[in-house]
């Protein structure tokens, strides 16, 4: 009795190692969400740069007459709602920020690759899952320091030049950029945004049968 017990308290401990990179996967991509926040922290990245995207063409010219100088500075206040929430109280987006989103990303893939049960797909993966992300929160750093800039500046001039760099880095935090020149967007660092982070993730969850 007491060793049929041990042996299952093994299985059982077995068990729950096995689910260490996996219960790590989810909280990145939920299939199951059935509510925003529950979506995981992946997608929660890609809908707050979305957000951030479209406020940027805006604050270019997109649906406001370029060099209204109000109206850059409204669309900066937004992106800056997209990018970190608490740095501004109401504006547009999910409510979570591509920041904390993007950091989140990070620090549960990496857990993921470095769990005892992880497989090689779950760390080839998870690393350029992880780079791309790493290249969006670079960008977002650089339209943030644009976006303080907008916001500091009385000159209408001075901010539909820092609009239209906003709006290049707003398409490269989901599009990436050819950093290279070869015709491709990849995962490698300075190159890929978030669309290929989902490609790689959606490899990474299909190689463990997820969703």
């Amino acid at each position: 009795m007491l060793m049929a017990m041990a042996a299952a308290g093994v299985l059982t401990a077995s068990a729950g190692a096995q689910e260490e990179a996996h219960a790590h996967i989810l909280r990145v991509v939920n299939p199951e969400a059935t509510a925003v926040e529950e979506l995981g922290f992946l997608r929660q990245a890609v809908g707050e740069a979305g957000t951030a995207a479209e406020y940027a063409s805006f604050a270019a010219g997109g649906q406001e007459r370029p060099g209204d100088l109000w109206a850059m500075k409204t669309h900066a206040r937004n992106i800056l709602h997209a990018l970190d929430p608490t740095r501004v109280e109401n504006g547009p987006g999910l409510g979570f920020g591509l920041f904390e989103a993007a950091r989140k990303t990070i620090e549960h893939l990496e857990m993921a690759a470095d769990a005892s049960d992880a497989t090689d797909n779950v760390r080839t993966h998870a690393r350029h899952v992880v780079n791309c992300v790493h290249n969006t929160l670079e960008r977002a750093h650089r339209m943030l320091g644009i976006v303080e800039q907008i916001l500091a500046t009385e000159s209408a001039e001075e901010a539909d030049q820092l609009s239209d760099r906003l709006n290049t880095l707003g398409f490269q935090l989901r599009n990436g950029v050819d950093a290279n020149g070869d015709g491709r967007v990849t995962w490698h660092e300075g190159e890929c945004g978030l669309y290929i982070a989902q490609e790689h993730m959606q490899l990474l969850m299909r190689g463990e049968g997820i969703g």
